[in-house]
Parts: C-alpha cells; sequence; structure tokens
C-alpha cells in the first residue's frame, strides 16, 4: 500500500489539470485557477485519510471543495469594489463640515462612550469584535453601543445641534406645525 503523501501527489498529477482548466471555464485567470486549485489540494491534505479509509471518491471529493472555494471567490469579487482610472480622484476632498467623527462628537461627552461611537461608527467594527476588544459579552456590547448613543443625542439636544438624522413621528410633526392631532381622524 502507497503512502498517505505518495498518494496525494498521484491525485495531484491527475486531477490538477482537470480541476485548472475547471476553473479557467468558471472564469478565473490562469494563475487564479491554479490558486484555486491548490487550496483544494491543501484543504484535501487535513481530510485525506478520512477519505481514503471510507472509500469516498477523492476525485469527487476535490472537485466539490473545487467548487466550493470558487464560489467563495466569486461572492469576494462582488463585494469587492472596483473603480476604473477616470473614477478615481487625483487628490482626496476635504470633509467641509468636520475632519473626523471625533470632531463631530459633543465635547462633553464621556471617554468611554466616545470611544465606543467611534469605533462602532468610524472604524466600522461590528459587535462581536467591539466585545471582544472591551472584553465583554456581545449583548453588553450592544447595550453599552445604544446607551453610548442615548447619551449623545441627550448632549447634542441639550446644545440645540440637531442630530444628522432624526426621523419624527407623525404626531410630532403634527404637534410642532400646530394642528390637531386628531383631525385626521
Amino acid at each position: 500500500m502507497e503512502s498517505a503523501k505518495d498518494w496525494v501527489d498521484s491525485l495531484y498529477l491527475r486531477y490538477s489539470p482537470k480541476m485548472v482548466a475547471a476553473a479557467m471555464r468558471a472564469g478565473f485567470t490562469i494563475e487564479e485557477a491554479e490558486d484555486l486549485t491548490q487550496e483544494a489540494f491543501l484543504l484535501f491534505l487535513s481530510k485525506a485519510p478520512m477519505v481514503r479509509e471510507e472509500g469516498r471518491s477523492p476525485g469527487g471529493y476535490l472537485f466539490i471543495t473545487l467548487r466550493n472555494l470558487m464560489g467563495d471567490a466569486l461572492r469576494q469579487r462582488r463585494r469587492r469594489k472596483t473603480l476604473s482610472y477616470g473614477e478615481v480622484p487625483d487628490e482626496g476632498k476635504d470633509d467641509v463640515y468636520f475632519a473626523s467623527l471625533r470632531d463631530a462628537l459633543p465635547p462633553d461627552l464621556d471617554e468611554k462612550d466616545r470611544e465606543i461611537l467611534i469605533a462602532y461608527y468610524g472604524d466600522q467594527i461590528g459587535y462581536e469584535e467591539l466585545s471582544k476588544r472591551l472584553g465583554i459579552s456581545v449583548n453588553q456590547c450592544r447595550v453599552r453601543v445604544f446607551r453610548a448613543k442615548n447619551r449623545c443625542r441627550k448632549l447634542l439636544e441639550a446644545k440645540k445641534i440637531p442630530p444628522a438624522v432624526v426621523i419624527k413621528a407623525p404626531a410630532e410633526t403634527i404637534r410642532e406645525t400646530g394642528g390637531d392631532p386628531d383631525a385626521s381622524r
């Protein structure tokens, strides 16, 4: 019986040209197709003993792994924003309102609240990552972000600075204009 390394080497020689060709037919360049094939074989190495013991088809396992990797790569391509050279500005424009989110927050805001809001909104860090950084649970992190937002909103309202986006309920709008809230009923 041949060793696992020799077996995988023989599978590579047998299946890699077909796998590269399949990836190229799916629209990948030769380099991308070769990379995907290598990734499939690297994943296969960890599962090779199981595949061999259970008598599964190694070719089927490899092609299914390749198909999944190609799907991941295509989804990643769609997420990436690409610009043509004509769309790329020569130099960035300065923000006319604020140089940063840090400048937009009220100076009276507690430093902890300030850092949480900057991490969540400015750096766009999700609840999971932020909770790991703070050493708390995800639910506690959600509560802290919510409370920091409310404290910031209260400070802005106290200084008569409107928040960036204010959504008013219909009853609030009617009261402000002096109308009768029951007139439309």
